[in-house]
C-alpha cells in the first residue's frame, strides 16, 4: 500500500521501465566481431566490477571497451563495440511515456538510472522526449554511484529536497527496490506497465478527490 497524502515527487528508473531494452540486440551486434555466437556471448557477459565501475563513471569508456573486447573475444573497434553497445535501446514504453506526460505538471518526476556515457548519449538521441519528462535525470556516470548503494539514493535525495517516505520510487530489479524500501521510500517493482500506470492513475485520482474535496462550495438552502 501507498501513502498518497503524503507523496511530493516520483522517482523512476529508465532502462526496463520507461525506456525498453533489450541485451539480445547487443549480443548479436557483437557476435558479428567475435568467433562466438551470441548465445555464447550472453553466457560470457557478466555486471562486474568493470561494468560497474564504467557505470559509476570511474573508468573511461576505452577501458570498459578493451574489458569487453578481452572477455568476449572480440575483433571490433571501440567505435563497433560501442554501436553494438547502444543497440540495447529499442524505443519508449509509450503506455508509460504518456502517464508521466499526464501527471508530470501535477507532481514533480524525476529519474535515476544506472547507465554510462554511452548509453546516456544513445538514448537521448533515440528516445528524445525522455529528458523532457523529469525534473532532472540522475545518472550514476555523473553522480559516482550506482543502485542499490544506500549514498547513491541518499545523494538523489539530497539533490530533489524531499523526504525518503515522500516518493514514490519505481524500478524493474528487485535490489534497488529492496534498498529504496529499507531507506524508507515507498517503492514498486515494475515487471510490466502496468505496475506504474495503475498506481500512477490511483495517484491521480487520489490527489483530483482531493482538490475537489477541499473546493468551498455554496451552501444548499
Amino acid at each position: 500500500m501507498f501513502d498518497f497524502k503524503i507523496i511530493r515527487a516520483l522517482l523512476f528508473d529508465l532502462g526496463g521501465v520507461v525506456i525498453e531494452i533489450d541485451f539480445d540486440r547487443v549480443f548479436d551486434s557483437w557476435s558479428k566481431h567475435s568467433s562466438l555466437n551470441p548465445e555464447q556471448i550472453r553466457d560470457l557477459f557478466y555486471f562486474d566490477e568493470p561494468y560497474q565501475q564504467h557505470e559509476r563513471g570511474q573508468i573511461e569508456p576505452e577501458i570498459y571497451y578493451e574489458h569487453i573486447r578481452s572477455s568476449l573475444n572480440l575483433t571490433a573497434t571501440n567505435k563497433q563495440i560501442e554501436l553494438g553497445w547502444n543497440k540495447i535501446f529499442s524505443g519508449e514504453i509509450d503506455p508509460v511515456v504518456k502517464q508521466i506526460k499526464d501527471i508530470k505538471n501535477k507532481i514533480p518526476c524525476y529519474a535515476f538510472t544506472n547507465t554510462n556515457r554511452a548509453h546516456q548519449n544513445a538514448w537521448e538521441i533515440c528516445c528524445p522526449s525522455i529528458p523532457l519528462l523529469f525534473k532532472r535525470i540522475f545518472s550514476s556516470w555523473k553522480l559516482g554511484f550506482r543502485k542499490p548503494d544506500p549514498a547513491a539514493f541518499r545523494a538523489v535525495l539530497d539533490s530533489m529536497q524531499v523526504n525518503a517516505k515522500e516518493v514514490i520510487f519505481f524500478d524493474d530489479t528487485e535490489e534497488n527496490v529492496t534498498a529504496a524500501k529499507s531507506l524508507g521510500l515507498q517503492a514498486q517493482l515494475v515487471k510490466s506497465s502496468c505496475d506504474i500506470t495503475n498506481i500512477l492513475s490511483r495517484l491521480e485520482e487520489y490527489r483530483d478527490y482531493k482538490e475537489y474535496s477541499t473546493v468551498p462550495r455554496a451552501p444548499t438552502s
